[in-house]
């Protein structure tokens, strides 16, 4: 058991590292499209490819560990002007 469990910690450090590399692609796009008006060629591209690898390199860790993938984004409480955002978007 504890060769999988390294290697699901291994799996777990891959999704770790395509994580930071997807923000800091996406970081150094969005700066350089405001800052100098060219933006990375294939930063959507390469953001696009990692996505999978975030999740499926993450997913034996998360699994083996009996836990849950979870967002909060969605269920989080939202404040005043959240709320007042999303009503005015549903009457329209």
């Amino acid at each position: 058991m504890r060769v999988v469990e390294r290697a699901a910690n291994l799996r777990l450090w891959l999704a770790v590292a395509a994580l930071g590399v997807m923000g800091c692609v996406t970081v150094v796009d969005v700066a350089m499209k405001y800052l100098l008006n060219q933006p990375v060629t294939s930063a959507f591209d390469l953001v696009e490819t990692l996505l999978p690898a975030v999740i499926f390199h993450g997913l034996p860790a998360t699994l083996l560990r009996r836990q849950n993938m979870s967002s909060t984004l969605s269920t989080m409480r939202p404040g005043c002007g959240a709320s007042r955002c999303r009503w005015r978007l549903r009457t329209r």
